[in-house]
């Protein structure tokens, strides 16, 4: 009787805890298959509920969320026409995005903003999505493990300095398990500049902990107090923008730098464009060298 009792106690407490907390991710899946040629497009919409549930139900961290902490971000792939549904090959490529909250607002400040040309993977119903750390995984489920990974270094690392260390770590062990195995596609490789790989090198490399620790600054000493100290959040950004001037210097046109100013562009011509004249042509200056993609957005601040 008492093991019934203990039993039905212990199912009680897990369920109240599963309400409780919350998995990390609130992940949105998006799947475009309008260059793909087939009348079985139905499996396209099974693929997007498993990477939905995927992403949503697997446990990534040892900490506990509560709903409202979720990580809100979107997956958004695009199948070309290569892909062949009736043989669970698809071919494709994926943008990742993910903005972080600003406090005490309704705004989202853009942190990943990713572009991958090498999202191809073999998919079937009939296998489930399943990661096992430092194992041999399709390559679908390291990728979108490999993802998960980097949005939470950079989320960590914006709420705490180099607080998103042990995630890198973990998205590096993918890159490795990818390579040794086999199993991974040219996304993994060293020959494309863009690759995943060269991804996780710079947030793993020491050259880059200055621009890491200014993700924190950037964030928490700039954005966070952005609503009551505009003009303090905005110096406080000028400090971060000098120090990844350096880090670019080192290392120029990393794809680390370039990731983040797509992601970031908009948001920074924005947050200077109102401030005093001087103040938004020194800002021009540093985001022309750091940024050129952005060229034309940053000359406006030059008027």
């Amino acid at each position: 009787m008492k093991k019934y009792i203990f039993l039905v106690f212990s199912f009680f407490v897990f369920s109240f805890s599963a309400k409780l907390f919350a998995q990390e991710f609130r992940c949105n899946v998006i799947i475009n298959d309008s260059r793909v040629e087939s009348q079985n497009k139905q499996i396209v919409g099974q693929l997007s509920k498993a990477l939905t549930k995927f992403m949503n139900t697997t446990q990534w961290t040892e900490d506990r969320y509560e709903e409202w902490e979720r990580i809100e971000c979107n997956i958004l792939i695009t199948l070309d026409k290569n892909t062949d549904l009736a043989q669970g090959i698809y071919s494709a490529d994926a943008q990742i995005q993910y903005n972080r909250p600003v406090y005490g607002t309704v705004y989202t400040s853009p942190l990943l903003n990713y572009f991958d040309k090498n999202f191809d993977f073999i998919y079937k119903p009939s296998e489930p999505l399943i990661y096992i750390p430092n194992s041999t995984n399709n390559n679908l489920t390291l990728m979108l493990a490999y993802y998960s990974y980097i949005i939470l270094s950079l989320d960590y690392d914006s709420f705490s300095a180099l607080g998103g260390s042990p995630y890198i770590e973990k998205a590096q062990n993918i890159i490795n398990n990818a390579q040794s195995t086999g199993v991974g596609n040219a996304g993994w490789k060293t020959s494309d500049v863009r690759s995943r790989y060269w991804l996780a090198e710079n947030l793993n490399s020491p050259q880059f902990i200055d621009l890491r620790k200014g993700l924190y600054d950037y964030h928490r000493l700039g954005l966070d107090v952005m609503l009551e100290k505009p003009e303090e959040a905005r110096q406080k950004t000028m400090e971060v923008l000098k120090k990844w001037k350096d880090v670019s210097a080192i290392r120029l046109n990393a794809l680390l730098i370039q990731t983040l100013f797509d992601a970031k562009g908009e948001e920074l011509y924005q947050l200077f464009s109102n401030a005093e004249k001087e103040e938004k042509i020194k800002a021009a200056a540093i985001l022309l060298q750091l940024d050129p993609a952005h060229a034309d957005l940053y000359r406006k601040l030059q008027k």
